[in-house]
């Protein structure tokens, strides 16, 4: 009568053992096929005049943001006013304007650019290229809007899915 217990119970419960045993192996194959956070990619090129050191997407409600780090390597001061910076993403027809801060800088300094495109909304781990354009002048270092004339382009190639505090320190 003593082995009959653990045999009998053994032949009650066993089903619990096996359906909790098939629960365990779908949940860790379920985590293990989980997509993963996309790696972030921020690059960028423009011609010549200029060093596009670093891009980033930073998304927000309804819209989105693009950060540029830019080097200036015209061997003079240039001049970017508000609006100098038109941005227009992949595949999309609208155009959106941001501006540079400092709006004059020295050969050899470093602008941030940053233009902000409401109803731009890749999706998570979406790569974009946005091309951009910036609209800037050549000066001695005291600039105006008389010394604009000159337009130079760029692209980007950026993974989307940052917040916007990330994606301004990828770019700082």
């Amino acid at each position: 009568m003593e082995l009959q217990v653990p045999t009998d119970f053994m032949s009650t419960y066993a089903w619990i053992f096996i359906a909790v045993s098939i629960i365990a192996m779908v949940g860790v194959g379920a985590a293990l096929s989980w997509p993963s956070a996309p790696a972030m990619e921020h690059s960028c090129s423009i011609v010549s005049g200029f060093a596009c050191m670093s891009a980033a997407l930073g998304s927000y409600p309804g819209g989105s943001a693009l950060f540029l780090r830019i080097t200036n390597r015209q061997g003079a001061y240039v001049y970017m006013p508000g609006n100098s910076v038109i941005v227009h993403p992949y595949l999309n027809d609208t155009s959106y304007n941001g501006s540079c801060v400092p709006e004059t800088v020295a050969n050899g300094g470093s602008l941030l650019c940053v233009a902000y495109m409401n109803g731009y909304e890749p999706g998570y781990g979406a790569s974009v290229g946005p091309g951009f354009s910036i609209v800037f002048g050549i000066c001695g270092g005291k600039c105006s809007s008389a010394d604009l004339g000159y337009q130079v382009s760029g692209t980007t190639y950026i993974t989307a899915g940052e917040s916007m505090q990330q994606a301004a320190n990828a770019t700082a």
